[in-house]
């Protein structure tokens, strides 16, 4: 795995970045849940995509397995693409229905996640009705004009997003307080925003306390399919998007 992410990197080193959007898939058979953007760049490490996606980046997870280019030794059971310079849409997935939008100012320490979750909570516009917990989703997301790395903000961003399109069960007050001092805000209004009226992707124990902080626990593994991007249209600081039904392309596998 270790020579897999160094040639890796070697590859996406001479990739040509001129466009400035990246898109990315992680294929396999195996119906196991995974984080799609762990996979497809966090694993593979942010300095690693520096010169690459920085005015967007596309990532899907599908269940095609194109065939291998070059024998192997065992099975052919995982393949990863990235592709330069591409237009955003989704490859194996339909967008079937807006199920909520969202958006607003973006947090100033943008690296975390309580910053994120809280702007997207309070910002949730509309929500269409529908009931997504447990069910896979996709996500779209405009940002303002930023001078951070776009692929740098993605898991912290992301990560804050789908949280606050979840309720929160069993909420400890131990990682309220924390998360309400790092907000500057009261207990209170942490707790109201855990427990909302409109929570499209069902209810999930969110966070805990770990070390001196919490650990989020979104269900960002269930996001199929995401498109981020710069907007220069839109206001610095500022952000919007979409969570999305989505069923898969009909050469990309069953929606069960």
């Amino acid at each position: 795995m270790l020579e897999f992410r160094s040639e890796l990197r070697s590859t996406l080193a001479r990739l040509d970045a001129t466009g400035g959007r990246l898109r990315c898939n992680y294929g396999s058979r195996s119906a196991e849940l995974c984080d799609a953007e762990n996979v497809l760049l966090y694993n593979v490490g942010v300095s690693t995509f520096s010169r690459l996606g920085s005015k967007g980046v596309t990532f899907e997870r599908s269940y095609d397995l194109p065939a291998c280019p070059v024998p192997l030794a065992g099975r052919a059971e995982h393949h990863c693409l990235y592709v330069a310079d591409c237009d955003g849409s989704f490859v194996s997935w339909r967008v079937t229905a807006l199920a909520a939008s969202f958006g607003g100012q973006a947090p100033k320490r943008a690296d975390k996640v309580a910053g994120w979750w809280w702007s997207t909570r309070s910002s949730i516009r509309d929500v269409a009705g529908s009931d997504l917990a447990g069910e896979r989703f996709g996500l779209r997301v405009r940002l303002g004009p930023t001078s951070r790395g776009l692929i740098g903000l993605l898991k912290p961003m992301l990560d804050g997003i789908v949280a606050a399109l979840h309720r929160n069960t069993g909420p400890d007050a131990l990682a309220v307080s924390r998360v309400a001092a790092y907000l500057a805000v009261s207990p209170e209004a942490v707790e109201v925003n855990l427990d909302p009226s409109h929570a499209p992707l069902g209810e999930r124990r969110l966070l805990w306390p770990f070390q001196d902080g919490v650990q989020w626990n979104p269900a960002d593994e269930l996001c199929v399919a995401c498109h981020v991007e710069v907007d220069e249209r839109l206001p610095a600081g500022s952000f919007e998007g979409e969570l999305l039904t989505v069923s898969a392309q009909s050469s990309s596998g069953s929606d069960s």
